[in-house]
């Protein structure tokens, strides 16, 4: 799921296959609820997933983080990059052969997405945003 080999400068078949790909539906459902500063997971399989450990994380990022740059041909310039990980948090390892809700926290003024992938380093099961405070 969600693999396939487009050329980067083919436009109008990257669009094609984004579009393909949203259309069908994820191996696992994820509702975010958040209560003040805590986050309540629910993830529930909606197909038999492979009997494999299916890791669920929180990332933290920044929208906009403007770097500068010290060494090499771009030294002394100032580049901003968007949406940039600075944390990223294994909260549980799931077997996906049930439902399962999680209560983690969550605060502060950086958002978020929670990632569950299949083990160890395999597709991306499901994946949400989480808006900032």
């Amino acid at each position: 799921m969600g693999h396939q080999a487009i050329s980067g400068a083919d436009a109008m078949a990257i669009s094609e296959a984004i579009q393909a790909h949203q259309s069908t539906p994820r191996p696992v459902a994820l509702d975010i609820k958040r209560s003040g500063r805590h986050l309540t997971l629910s993830l529930v399989p909606r197909i038999a997933l492979p009997d494999h450990p299916i890791s669920i994380q929180i990332a933290r990022y920044a929208p906009l983080k403007s770097v500068d740059i010290a060494r090499g041909e771009l030294a002394g310039h100032r580049i901003t990059y968007a949406n940039v990980v600075e944390e990223l948090q294994q909260i549980e390892v799931w077997d996906g052969q049930q439902a399962i809700s999680i209560t983690v926290d969550f605060d502060g003024a950086q958002p978020g997405a929670v990632l569950v992938q299949q083990g160890p380093y395999g597709a991306m099961l499901a994946a949400a945003h989480i808006a900032p405070d």
